[in-house]
């Protein structure tokens, strides 16, 4: 199976709910400069971090950056930059929320201790439907 993650498609959770990728996040590509809000602007509120069930903030710039048209910057609610490669999804079904979760995490081994009773192998998988 080809695990590498496809943004703007849709994905089944192993229990059975369905989700559309919609952009990474590579803190890497940015630097460790300090965020200049003039180059930034909201673009997705009421976004929760799956893992902590934290909100944290998503921006996206207003300039190009390596041939990318717009570069999202997710931070904590005090506003730090989130370090690592991250995915930002949004559920397929009502309330339809957003949320943020480390790319490893989201395409990780389910947790057969945890939920012995799922036969999906993977978290998220590809739902090519």
């Amino acid at each position: 199976m080809n695990r590498d993650l496809k943004i703007g498609k849709r994905y089944r959770h192993f229990k059975l709910k369905y989700y559309r990728t919609i952009a990474l996040y590579d803190s890497s590509i940015i630097g460790d400069g300090t965020l200049n809000t003039e180059e930034y602007r909201d673009y997705v509120v009421n976004v929760t971090d799956a893992l902590t069930d934290e909100p944290v903030k998503v921006l996206v710039t207003k300039w190009e950056l390596k041939d990318i048209p717009h570069q999202i910057i997710i931070t904590d609610k005090k506003g730090v930059r989130l370090q690592g490669l991250y995915v930002l999804y949004t559920a397929l079904y009502a309330p339809y929320q957003f949320y943020v979760r480390k790319v490893e995490n989201f395409m990780s081994l389910t947790d057969k201790v945890k939920y012995p009773e799922c036969s999906q192998e993977y978290r998220f998988e590809y739902a090519d439907i």
